[in-house]
């Protein structure tokens, strides 16, 4: 019979292997060619804010592999927004804001205008019926972001709007976004990248704006 010392160390070992074993995976993902049906229920024919974390790339978009963290911009219930007043409290970004000024007026609401103590909020309508807020600049607070690890469609495109003084962006491939990635010529954050699915969870459309994308 085993003493119970050994099989404590065995139960331990083995738990040590599992997490082991775990995170490595959860560290690299497997790169398939195909999507995964989580992928075609999650993201197919939808089109997100995102910040690519990783990618895989051997020169051809046919065994290119992207990860990235889909975000959606932090969305508040309308009557909440529309019933603050001084002195009230609002968490957003995880920070809780004291409210020193409101200003109104339809589809927007802006929460401590030129309060040097505090950041200046921005609520705007949106069709939904809840408000979205971004700073003074024009910048969005996000939720808390959804993993992802995709292929692209052969006939992917990638519009690159680096011009900032141009009207539309340029149409380019994949192979151009890969060549500027690898350059580290662009940075792919949720600020400036908004990514589209085709209906089977292929990549399909990467738009890159230079200025933050509202």
């Amino acid at each position: 019979m085993k003493k119970p010392w050994i099989k404590q160390a065995a139960a331990l070992l083995l738990c040590a292997v599992l997490t082991f074993l775990c995170c490595a995976a959860c560290a690299q993902p497997s790169v398939s060619s195909e999507p995964s049906s989580l992928i075609r229920r999650i993201a197919g024919g939808q089109t997100f804010h995102a910040r690519l974390i990783s990618y895989t790339w051997s020169g051809d978009t046919a065994g290119l592999s992207l990860f990235f963290a889909l975000c959606e911009q932090e969305a508040f219930d309308q009557e909440k927004i529309e019933a603050l007043r001084e002195g009230d409290t609002i968490v957003v970004g995880g920070y809780p804001y004291t409210v020193y000024s409101v200003f109104g007026e339809p589809g927007q609401i802006v929460v401590n205008r030129e309060v040097e103590s505090s950041d200046t909020l921005v609520f705007s309508l949106q069709e939904d019926g809840l408000y979205t807020v971004t700073n003074e600049m024009n910048q969005p607070f996000w939720q808390g972001p959804v993993f992802i690890e995709c292929s692209a469609s052969p006939g992917a495109v990638f519009l690159d709007w680096s011009d900032m003084e141009a009207e539309l962006p340029l149409t380019r491939t994949m192979d151009d976004l890969m060549e500027k990635l690898i350059a580290d010529e662009i940075l792919l954050t949720e600020d400036n990248t908004e990514i589209t699915f085709d209906e089977d969870g292929l990549l399909c459309v990467l738009l890159y704006q230079k200025k933050p994308i509202s």
